[in-house]
């Protein structure tokens, strides 16, 4: 997959399905097909590599090395969001389109790492009832 956003160079992201991966110089990352066609229904910022096809769901690629259901568990994706830079958080939550009033204010990578696990919490429970 490769980013439209041209100031998206050589970080770490987090992708729906993969969790945390490395975009190149190029902007470009290797991902799940299922990510993948995710990122490709669902957002104008990604786009497939010139030359590639749609990906077919069942198809094996990606981040995926056993080429079945890996799915990171919450804890992985929780400790790859912990693990971010500063510059790496700040870009999730603008990926994430997070309301910029709520995140911009903190300076910090433990803050706003804490509102960006927060956030992928209430995506687990929408409801917010534990």
């Amino acid at each position: 997959m490769k980013v439209k956003n041209l100031k998206l160079r050589n970080i770490g992201i987090i992708i729906p399905y993969d969790g945390n991966v490395i975009l190149d110089e190029n902007g470009c990352a290797e991902v799940s097909n299922k990510a993948a066609k995710l990122l490709l229904q669902n957002s104008t910022q990604w786009v497939l590599p010139t030359g590639e096809q749609m990906p077919d769901e069942n198809e094996s690629g990606g981040n995926d090395p056993e080429g079945g259901e890996g799915d990171p568990t919450p804890d992985e994706i929780i400790a790859g969001i912990k693990a971010l830079t500063l510059e790496e958080a700040k870009a999730a939550a603008k990926e994430a389109k997070y309301p910029v009033e709520e995140w911009e204010k903190l300076k910090s990578k433990g803050l706003l790492t804490a509102y960006l696990v927060k956030k992928y919490k209430e995506t687990l429970d929408p409801e917010g009832g534990e």
